[in-house]
C-alpha cells in the first residue's frame, strides 16, 4: 500500500469519527495532496488542498505582525454561517485541512486533528521536494 492510501485510511477513519466533519486533506509544504478522505473526488480534493496551501501561506505571511516567526505557524479556523474549515500544522513540511458543518464542535476538531498528528507521526510528514539533481 502506498503512503497516499495509508495518509488516505488514516484521514477517512477520522472524518468519520468527527461529527459534523465532510472531508480532510494532508497537504506538503509545496501544496501537493498528500491524502485524502473518502468521499472526495481527486478535482475536489485538489482544489481544496490548493486553497488551503494558499490559506496557510497567507497565514505565515502575517507572523510578523504579531513578531513572530513564519515557520512558527500552528493553526488556523475559518468560520462560515455553515461551516468551517480548520488547518494544523502536521510536522516540518505538511499541514492537515478539515471541512465540516456548521454545528461542528472546534473544540472537538482541534484535539482530534492535534491526536492524529501525533498518533501518526512521520507516516503524515511529508518532505520538502528538491529539484531534480539537487540533494537538498
Amino acid at each position: 500500500m502506498n503512503n497516499f492510501a495509508v495518509v488516505s485510511g488514516l484521514l477517512t477513519d477520522e472524518v468519520r469519527q468527527i461529527p459534523g466533519a465532510k472531508g480532510a486533506v494532508l497537504v506538503s509544504a509545496d501544496g501537493l495532496l498528500a491524502g485524502a478522505s473518502e468521499g472526495q473526488d481527486q478535482a475536489s480534493a485538489e482544489r481544496f488542498a490548493a486553497a488551503v496551501t494558499g490559506l496557510q501561506a497567507l497565514s505565515r505571511s502575517l507572523a510578523p505582525f504579531c513578531r513572530a516567526s513564519p515557520s512558527g505557524w500552528l493553526e488556523n479556523l475559518i468560520t462560515y454561517e455553515g461551516g468551517l474549515i480548520f488547518l494544523c500544522a502536521a510536522g516540518d513540511s505538511s499541514f492537515l485541512a478539515l471541512a465540516a458543518d456548521g454545528a461542528a464542535d472546534v473544540g472537538n476538531i482541534g484535539y482530534r486533528m492535534t491526536k492524529l498528528v501525533e498518533r501518526i507521526g512521520t507516516a503524515l510528514a511529508t518532505p520538502a521536494r528538491t529539484a531534480p539533481g539537487h540533494s537538498g
